[in-house]
């Protein structure tokens, strides 16, 4: 839901500036912003951040550092709480959230609000939230809140806070611009080309040694314990139904077929339809000249020309073409035949000339020839319509307190039991086992559900089907036996101790590149059977188009020195790069035509990022942030400890 504002409230680079200061909880997905519209105070009872007289205290932080997780399981379902507290995901959400309060009560202190008028104008202003007729839709506004499960005044805080962020910091970065002399040198070093020669000391090319004894395996097992750990695992239990389960009651009766026909009459009614052709001129005078000469024998494209043109207006119906045009026209159109052309007739766009490409007549059709087409098409209405108010039945059951299993008895579902699955829809336990081609499209709900949540109706793919679904059991993330791990964990060790190896190596060969060597004698001294190293050449510009997928020894090869040599790790573990910088050829930047601005561009929203970064810090230390860290740290603690087994 609050994606919908994210994409109407600001523009690219308010959205950017709130990327970077995570104002209002906006770009974390948070749920609520209490600051928008309310008054100081610590919210929870004590006091863990405060930005002058507002504050808040742990069980807030609790929610959005909840809310947080939440929505970082949107890019990775497997993460825990532990695992996101350990990454810094919650010294994160405690940051913007002091981001948060300084620029609102920064704001506040300077006199900026945001009014009711203002919060309504940018609501109604929502594509989302418009109806067929383009205007704001309340109904559809409603409608949309409740589906994602938030409040008007959760969406009026949000919207206030983003006003807010706007009026701050956007007159900050709207005139920067970076010299061009400035970008220049950087544009150069865009078109720089290097060559270079890349060895490679493969993990598979080092002789085995002798086999790890049983101390050294456990060891390595404990020091890798985190790759030994099953993760967090999810017993699912859910119920599919779909048009087959209200295929009984879609079936449209001879009464409603017979309805249909006699409502739809004009539907099954003899029709002509016209292909037309017009020209349109500003005089009477015009438009009988131009007939005129069509019925002296010069073709109606050729006699239109002169007049600017013919415009093909499709296929009509003259009730259709006077809707267009007027009534005079359509007509004149229909008075004439086919390959003929009309009499002069007005409207008010001129005076048209209306040639009659071709002409298709559809005979009536009876009530049995119409049958079976009005049969489908009830039927596919009735079917939605039913489907709609069994979703909406179970799920006004559901919110009275019914149970899963009352709610599949009641309306005769079949349910499926999953073994514990991982958030990729894995069965560690089970290998055998086979997902139901369903189950992919459940996991998200699931993994974002809370053990004790209430069961929910979900809906599958383009909402022909749906899933009755309930969480049933969280099995929390531990360490594989080691007697189950064994087998695993003596290749892993064997692997790490290839690789260490294959680092020894390749670091004797710089080494010896670095004193003069080339790196093909240095490679064929190594002691190990080696492919022979690879002539490579690269474009930085070249580089930064591939973005992460730009190979990292053409990338090493633009922060080394000439005649120098350097190594790398391989993908995946599977040995070690040496990497020699042989030469450079420098390019002129203006070769590329528009590269300059374009470097003065990326610059320009650089240094704009860092005015809005100093000016959070100067907000933060003019309304007196503080932090309470023992509050934060034990927070942590009972994320992990109490917490975690939750997620």
């Amino acid at each position: 839901m609050l994606s919908l504002f994210r994409k109407g409230l600001a523009s690219k680079l308010v959205l950017g500036i709130l990327g970077i200061v995570a104002v209002a909880m906006v770009v974390t997905g948070i749920e609520r912003n209490p600051f928008a519209g309310g008054t100081g105070g610590a919210m929870g009872g004590d006091s863990v951040i405060r930005a002058g007289s507002n504050s808040i205290g742990s069980a807030e932080l609790r929610r959005r550092i909840q809310l947080s997780l939440e929505n970082a399981k949107q890019q990775n379902p497997a993460l825990d709480m532990a695992t996101f507290v350990a990454t810094g995901g919650v010294d994160q959400t405690v940051e913007a959230t002091a981001n948060e309060l300084a620029l609102i009560e920064y704001g506040r202190q300077q006199g900026i609000g945001t009014s009711k008028k203002l919060i309504d104008g940018e609501i109604a202003s929502q594509p989302a939230f418009a109806g067929l007729d383009g205007k704001f839709d309340e109904q559809k506004f409603r409608a949309l809140i409740a589906q994602q499960r938030t409040s008007e005044a959760t969406i009026r805080s949000e919207i206030a806070t983003s006003l807010m962020a706007r009026q701050l910091l956007v007159p900050l970065t709207g005139a920067i611009q970076v010299p061009a002399s400035y970008a220049k040198p950087y544009a150069t070093s865009l078109l720089e080309t290097r060559e270079g020669m890349i060895g490679v000391i493969p993990t598979q090319a080092i002789p085995a040694g002798p086999a790890p004894s049983e101390a050294e395996v456990k060891a390595f097992y404990q020091k890798n314990i985190a790759g030994f750990t099953m993760p967090e695992r999810r017993v699912l239990r859910y119920a599919l139904f779909g048009a087959d389960s209200v295929a009984a009651q879609a079936k449209p009766t001879d009464a409603e077929i017979a309805a249909f026909y006699k409502a739809n009459a004009a539907s099954y009614a003899p029709r002509e339809t016209r292909e037309l052709s017009q020209v349109i001129v500003d005089s009477e005078a015009k438009a009988k000249a131009l007939a005129d000469k069509v019925k002296a024998g010069t073709p109606f494209a050729a006699a239109a020309a002169s007049a600017g043109g013919a415009l093909k207006v499709g296929d009509k119906s003259q009730a259709e073409f006077a809707q267009a045009f007027s009534q005079p026209v359509a007509a004149a159109a229909w008075a004439a035949p086919e390959g003929g052309i009309s009499a002069p007739a007005k409207s008010d766009f001129g005076w048209h000339v209306v040639h009659i490409d071709s002409i298709k007549r559809t005979p009536a059709r009876t009530l049995e020839q119409a049958r079976a087409e009005i049969a489908t098409s009830l039927e596919k209405q009735k079917a939605d319509e039913a489907l709609s108010k069994l979703d909406g039945d179970m799920q006004t059951a559901l919110s009275n307190g019914a149970t899963f299993d009352e709610v599949a008895k009641k309306y005769g579902l079949t349910v499926v039991t999953t073994p514990p699955v991982t958030a990729n829809g894995q069965a560690p336990k089970n290998p055998d086992w086979k997902p139901a081609p369903e189950l992919p499209l459940l996991l998200k709900a699931a993994f974002q559900a809370q053990q004790g949540d209430a069961p929910t109706v979900e809906t599958i793919g383009a909402g022909q089907k749906y899933a009755l679904l309930a969480l049933s059991q969280i099995v929390p993330q531990q360490p594989v036996p080691f007697a189950e791990a064994r087998d695993a964990a003596t290749k892993g060790l064997i692997a790490e101790k290839a690789l260490a190896r294959s680092k020894a190596i390749a670091e004797a060969v710089a080494a010896k590149v670095n004193k003069g060597m080339p790196l093909d004698k240095a490679l064929a001294e190594a002691g190990v059977p080696l492919p022979p190293a690879q002539k490579v050449k690269a474009r930085r510009i070249d580089l930064s188009r591939q973005q992460q997928n730009a190979p990292p020894p053409l990338v090493m090869l633009f922060s080394m020195v000439k005649g120098k040599a350097q190594t790398l790790p391989a993908p995946n573990d599977q040995g070690t790069f040496v990497v020699e910088l042989t030469g450079s050829t420098p390019a002129d930047p203006e070769a590329v035509k528009g590269l300059v601005p374009q470097v003065q561009e990326g610059f320009g929203s650089a240094v704009q990022n860092e005015y809005v970064e100093q000016f959070v810090k100067a907000a933060r230390a003019a309304v007196k942030v503080t932090i309470d860290a023992k509050a934060v740290s034990a927070l942590k603690a009972d994320l992990i400890g109490g917490g975690a087994n939750q997620q």
